[in-house]
C-alpha cells in the first residue's frame, strides 16, 4: 500500500485531518478548523487560552493545577479533604464552617457563631458554651456547679484541679482540655462520639456511629446502594453528574429538564408525542395517527399527515388541498392543482378533456364546449342553434346554390314535358306559339 504525506507535514495523510495543508494536522473538536488556527481546539466554548485542559472539552478548569480537571477531581482545591465533605471545595485554606456562616473556621473570628469571639470563648466549637466561671472545664450552661467542679476527689481523675475531672484517654490531659478525648485523631469539637475512639461520626443522628451504621444517612437506602451515603436527601445520580436526582432538575443529564421531560431517567429520550410509553426517538409513529414518520406530512400533528400542496397546512385544515385555489368544496379533483372542474362527469378535468360538455363534439369544434344541449352557432348570434333554429333566408344565405338548383330542375323537367307532346315536328313545337289561356 502506497503511504502518503500530501502536504509534507510529516504526518501521514491517513492520520492527517488536513492532508493537504501543511499548517494543520489535527482537529480536536472536529470542527474543520485545525487546531493550529482554532482558538477553542476542544470546541467547550472556553477559549484556549483560558482552558487548563484546551484538547479536553470536558474539563477547562483544574483549581489545584494538579492535572486533573474539576469535573472529575474530587478534591478540586487539593487540600485532602474530599470535595463532598468540604465546605470550600474550591478553597485550600478552608474545610470546615462549623457555625455555617460562608467564613471558614481558619479565617472564622468566631468558629461557633455565638456571638463570642474564639479568642474569647472557652468552647469556640461549641455554640452552647463560651463561659466557664469557676474554672472547672465544664461550661456555665451545662455545669450545675460553677463555682467547684460538682465531683467528688474520689472520683475525680484531677482531684486537685477544678477545672478537670475526667481524662477518657489517659493521655495525662483532662478532658476539658483535651481537643480529643479518646484519642481517635478526631478533634471532639468534630467528634459525635468523643469519647468512643471507634466512631466520630454519627451522620443521621440515630445514635449509632457511620463505621458501624450500614445507612450513615438514614434514608433508608443501604450504604453500599446510595450515591450519596452521608446525604439523607439524596440516593441516586442517574446522570452522574454529582447532584443527586432531588435537587437536579435534570436527573439524566440529557439538558431537557424533568418537569419537561417524558422520560427524566433516560438520556436518549425527552418526548412522547402519542404519549404511548415509546420515545420519540425510537417511535416511528411519534403521533401515533397510524402513519409512519417516514410517510407523514406532519409526523407530531395526530390531525394532520398530508400536505398535498406543500403550503405547511395538513389537508385536514386546509381548505385548498391542492393550493389551485380553488376551495376543496368547489373543486372536482381538491387533491389535483391541474384540474378543478368536470362539466360532463366524466371523471376527466376539463383542462385534460378533449370534450368537456361529453356531445360528443371535440372542444375545437364545438361553438359551446361547456353546454352538452348545444355545439353549431350558423349565424354567430352566440345562441345555439339547437334552441334558436334559423329561419328560411337565414338558411338560404347560409347555403344559396340549394334554391338554384331546384329552380333549374323545375325549368328542365317542364321542357322535357313540353318535347314530348303528340302531334308535332321539332321543328313545329319550335315554331309553335304558346296556347292560349282558356277564358
Amino acid at each position: 500500500m502506497l503511504i502518503r504525506d500530501d502536504d509534507d507535514d510529516l504526518v501521514l495523510d491517513i492520520d492527517d485531518a488536513f492532508p493537504l495543508d501543511a499548517t494543520e494536522s489535527v482537529d480536536t473538536d472536529n470542527d474543520g478548523t485545525g487546531d493550529n488556527a482554532d482558538t477553542d481546539d476542544d470546541g467547550d466554548n472556553v477559549a484556549d487560552a483560558d482552558d487548563a485542559f484546551p484538547l479536553d472539552s470536558t474539563e477547562s478548569v483544574d483549581t489545584d493545577n494538579d492535572g486533573t480537571g474539576d469535573n472529575a477531581d474530587t478534591d478540586d482545591d487539593g487540600d485532602g479533604v474530599y470535595d463532598l465533605l468540604d465546605a470550600f471545595p474550591l478553597d485550600s485554606t478552608e474545610s470546615v464552617d462549623t457555625d455555617n456562616d460562608g467564613t471558614g473556621d481558619n479565617a472564622d473570628t468566631d468558629d461557633d457563631g455565638d456571638n463570642v469571639a474564639d479568642a474569647d470563648d472557652a468552647f469556640p466549637l461549641d455554640a452552647a458554651e463560651s463561659v466557664d466561671t469557676d474554672n472547672d472545664g465544664t461550661g456555665d450552661n451545662a455545669d450545675t456547679d460553677d463555682d467547684g467542679d460538682g465531683v467528688y476527689d474520689l472520683l475525680d481523675a484531677f482531684p486537685l484541679d477544678s477545672t478537670e475531672s475526667v481524662d477518657t484517654d489517659n493521655d495525662g490531659t483532662g478532658d476539658n482540655a483535651d481537643t480529643d478525648d479518646d484519642d481517635d485523631m478526631s478533634l471532639d469539637a468534630d467528634d459525635a462520639f468523643p469519647l468512643d475512639a471507634a466512631e466520630s461520626v454519627d451522620t443521621d443522628n440515630d445514635g449509632t456511629g457511620d463505621n458501624a451504621d450500614t445507612d450513615d444517612d438514614g434514608d433508608y437506602v443501604a450504604d453500599a446502594n446510595d450515591a450519596f451515603p452521608l446525604d439523607a436527601s439524596e440516593s441516586v445520580d442517574t446522570d452522574g453528574d454529582g447532584t443527586g436526582d432531588n435537587a437536579d432538575t435534570d436527573d439524566d443529564g440529557d439538558s431537557v429538564t424533568d418537569a419537561n421531560d417524558a422520560f427524566p431517567l433516560d438520556a436518549t429520550e425527552s418526548i412522547d408525542t402519542d404519549g404511548d410509553g415509546t420515545g420519540d426517538d425510537v417511535d416511528t409513529d411519534d403521533d401515533g395517527d397510524d402513519v409512519a414518520d417516514s410517510n407523514d406530512a406532519f409526523p407530531l400533528d395526530a390531525t394532520e399527515s398530508v400536505d398535498t400542496d406543500g403550503d405547511g397546512t395538513g389537508d385536514n385544515a386546509d381548505t385548498d388541498d391542492d393550493g389551485d385555489n380553488v376551495a376543496d368544496a368547489n373543486d372536482a379533483f381538491p387533491l389535483d392543482s391541474t384540474e378543478s372542474v368536470d362539466t360532463d362527469h366524466d371523471g376527466i378535468g376539463n383542462n385534460a378533456d378533449t370534450d368537456d360538455d361529453g356531445d360528443n363534439v371535440a372542444d375545437t369544434n364545438d361553438a359551446f364546449p361547456l353546454d352538452s344541449t348545444e355545439w353549431n352557432d350558423v349565424n354567430g348570434d352566440g345562441e345555439g342553434d339547437n334552441t334558436n333554429p334559423l329561419s328560411s333566408f337565414e338558411e338560404l344565405q347560409e347555403a344559396p346554390a340549394v334554391p338554384l338548383l331546384g329552380l333549374l330542375a323545375v325549368i328542365g323537367l317542364m321542357y322535357l314535358m313540353y318535347q314530348k307532346q303528340p302531334g308535332s315536328s321539332p321543328e313545329e313545337k319550335e315554331l309553335s306559339p304558346l296556347p292560349a289561356e282558356e277564358e
